[in-house]
């Protein structure tokens, strides 16, 4: 995994602004949000996802269907939460990712991730 270096970031809720799903047996950019760090970096939807935060996808995707045989769906399931949790997290740190472009080439972008869009809803002690 990788180490996270603050920039000046608080525990505001940010992100790197992209949105990925599993197609078949490839982990893609379903969403780049405007004004985000993907979309200012150049990530595009229907970019391929390789490596997030030093995680190789298809490697960590292969164990997680080995450790939950049958429809794959879990695996698939905790491999998108996994994901997800190193695009997100406080503004000003960064993520890292490896993409291929729609033009084939890779591409190695490192993220500060910005405030999330929308609003932060609050119920009780639950974020």
């Amino acid at each position: 995994p990788e180490r996270r270096e603050r920039q000046g970031g608080d525990a505001t809720p940010g992100t790197a602004g992209i949105v990925p799903r599993l197609a078949s047996d490839t982990l893609v950019v379903w969403r780049v949000e405007p004004g985000s760090a993907a979309a200012a970096a150049g990530i595009r939807a229907g970019d391929v996802l390789t490596v997030v935060a030093g995680i190789p996808v298809d490697s960590v995707r292969q164990r997680l269907r080995r450790a939950f045989p049958g429809s794959g769906r879990e695996g698939d399931a905790l491999l998108l939460n996994v994901i997800k949790s190193q695009l997100d997290g406080p503004v000003g740190d960064t993520a890292s990712v490896t993409t291929v472009g729609l033009d084939g080439r890779l591409h190695s972008h490192t993220l500060v991730r910005r405030p999330a869009p929308g609003r932060l809803s609050r119920y009780l002690n639950l974020p």
